[in-house]
């Protein structure tokens, strides 16, 4: 790379490095639409091209490696002063991340993961398709819109990628395509099935790091199903499954984000709180932000306002749990503004949750409303479900039981619905007995 031109930054200093990189490609893009961009001239430089050849091909192999080089090899691959080429497709929807992390605004973000299809399509390059839709449909789109638009994209980059031999880019695809479609309530027994043959092909191909991503969220499937006891998902320890510790921030946090999930929905509550701690750490450190970030904080907020109802906690702990829930709603309502299909009900639950724990009880009643009518129009079963199970406790807390035994009953059929049989009668045997005459499961 050197003797092509670029020097790559990284090393102790690679944050402070990062920053200033990103100022400076934000300083240069700046005032430039993404039609005046499609308008550049094509990059004829031998040297840039073989640098921007270089610098994709490393990046994904970097990030599996968690080499503290990787965001550079995104920002040096926009090398607008060269013109543009099909490489820079790459560039731009790993720039959008940058810009949805460091920037903090997912509109943009969204835009370049916008600009990068177009190149892709304007230049006819097949060979990077899979890596641009892997960034724009799978990181970039849902913070703008409907995520069972993003599936069908996801499964194309994933036979590509096979078909071509990019099977980073093939695996990493079907990472984000369960992960989205379980916040696109598609029925588990479906992801069950497609799961797993991802799993076999990652397996065959002895792909520790794909592994290391999707086993925990299958995992979920089948302690929602009842294919496997939620205790023993909770109680694994965070390394692969040679006894390796995990290495890199983003790793940790989605396998700590797939155990709080299930530790909540389970009632392990203490169990929560420990994923919970290590979801919020890891995320403050991680410079770029994709959608899996959302999902994330809307679950540390969840579990924040859980102990937050507990008597008996530290004035310290109560004072972090207060400061986490704030900043998560916070983070929400900024979020919310640009894609309300996808953020507005957990956002609502959130509120509904806060109000409740305040005593804002007419306030919490209607965010649970408008929570629960949002996941029912966008069909998010594990948001609806998990909606009316938090409104039918907050109900039976005020001593409406009438409204709490409809909740919990939609509660049930929901997650019934869904595939979450488990689920469902953990749920029963849970609140069953607090309803008198009994519920009629």
């Amino acid at each position: 790379l050197e003797k092509l031109g670029q020097k790559l930054m990284g090393g102790s200093r690679h944050n402070f490095e990062l920053i200033i990189g990103f100022r400076r490609i934000r300083k240069l893009l700046k005032g430039k639409t993404n039609e005046m961009i499609l308008r550049l001239p094509r990059m004829t430089n031998e040297n840039a091209l073989g640098s921007m050849q270089i610098l994709n091909l490393m990046f994904i192999h970097a990030y599996v490696a968690n080499s503290p080089y990787f965001p550079f090899i995104g920002l040096k691959t926009l090398t607008l002063q060269h013109g543009l080429c099909a490489a820079s497709a790459f560039g731009f929807s790993l720039y959008g991340m940058i810009v949805c992390g460091m920037g903090k605004d997912v509109d943009s973000g969204y835009l370049y993961g916008k600009l990068a299809v177009d190149i892709i399509h304007k230049s006819h390059a097949r060979e990077w398709l899979p890596r641009v839709y892997l960034i724009a449909y799978g990181c970039l789109y849902p913070w703008k819109e409907p995520l069972a638009g993003t599936l069908d994209a996801l499964k194309l980059v994933y036979s590509i990628g096979l078909e071509t031999g990019d099977v980073e880019c093939a695996f990493l695809a079907a990472n984000l395509r369960l992960f989205n479609s379980l916040g696109a309530g598609i029925s588990l027994v479906d992801m069950d099935r497609e799961n797993a043959e991802f799993l076999e092909e990652m397996e065959v191909h002895k792909h520790e790091f794909a592994l290391s991503l999707h086993r925990p969220f299958a995992s979920l499937l089948h302690c929602m199903m009842g294919k496997k006891d939620p205790a023993l998902l909770i109680q694994e320890s965070l390394v692969t499954r040679e006894g390796i510790p995990l290495r890199d921030d983003f790793t940790a946090a989605m396998v700590s984000l797939a155990r709080m999930i299930v530790a909540f929905a389970f009632d392990e509550l203490d169990d929560a709180e420990r994923f919970r701690v290590t979801c919020w750490d890891k995320l403050k450190v991680i410079p770029l932000a994709s959608w899996e970030f959302c999902i994330c904080l809307y679950f540390v907020g969840l579990v924040s306002l859980s102990r937050l109802r507990r008597s008996r906690i530290s004035v310290k702990e109560r004072r972090e749990h207060r400061r986490c829930v704030r900043r998560v709603m916070q983070q929400m309502r900024i979020w919310v503004k640009s894609n309300p299909r996808n953020c507005g009900p957990k956002l609502c639950l959130l509120e509904a949750e806060s109000a409740a724990l305040t005593g804002d009880h007419q306030l919490a009643e209607v965010k649970y409303t408008y929570s629960l009518a949002l996941s029912a129009s966008e069909d998010f079963f594990l948001e609806h479900a998990l909606g009316n199970e938090l409104a039918a406790n907050f109900m039976l807390s005020c001593g409406k039981t009438g409204n709490a035994r409809q909740h919990i009953e939609k509660s049930y059929s929901t997650y019934i619905r869904w595939g979450a049989s488990a689920k469902a009668e953990h749920l029963k045997k849970e609140m069953g007995g607090k309803f008198s005459p009994p519920i009629k499961w």
